[in-house]
């Protein structure tokens, strides 16, 4: 009796939770401010960045397509993450957890570990490269949103405390189905 009551327990825990989840689409655009690799204070190097952003503007488009569950103006969830520079795009497994402040919206991700990479080389693999992003933005609007964020690349295989980063402006908008 008590394996079958431990039964139904386990697979409410895991139905309920998904009956008050939904399909979430994002989609943006981000302009990067400042692209840079972090060096430790250690190594004798001053953090750096890279200069094409003085020469060049371009727009990264973006989208997240996840699985979000919601409690109050708190939500998580989870899925994949895209970034395209046209001729070439890659995608990898993201979750993420929000704030909803209205206006006011706080996003941190994290994603990586595997990637699909397809345009003018389609490729997919695993690895041990690790995406954290966080973004503070303002909606306008009950969908649009505009703000700033940054993301890192971290890896096991990079030196103990050099970090690349990106900084960003960017818009997007976000729907629920």
């Amino acid at each position: 009796m008590k394996k079958i009551v431990l039964f139904i327990l386990i697979i409410t825990v895991f139905l309920v939770p998904s009956a008050f989840a939904q399909f979430r689409l994002d989609l943006g655009l981000q302009i990067p401010v400042k692209m840079g690799i972090k060096f430790p204070d250690t190594s004798g190097i001053d953090s750096t960045s890279i200069n094409i952003l003085d020469k060049y503007t371009f727009l990264l488009p973006e989208a997240t397509g996840s699985y979000q569950l919601s409690l109050g103006p708190v939500k998580f969830g989870a899925g994949v993450q895209l970034y395209s520079l046209i001729l070439e795009s890659i995608a990898w497994p993201v979750a993420f957890a929000e704030l909803d402040l209205s206006p006011i919206v706080i996003n941190a991700k994290v994603g990586g570990l595997a990637y699909v990479l397809f345009g003018i080389k389609n490729d997919a693999g695993t690895g041990d490269l690790v995406i954290p992003e966080i973004n503070i933005a303002y909606k306008l609007g009950k969908s649009f949103r505009v703000g700033v964020g940054a993301m890192a690349f971290t890896s096991k295989d990079f030196d103990t405390g050099t970090i690349p980063y990106l900084i960003y402006l960017g818009g997007s908008f976000s729907t629920t189905f």
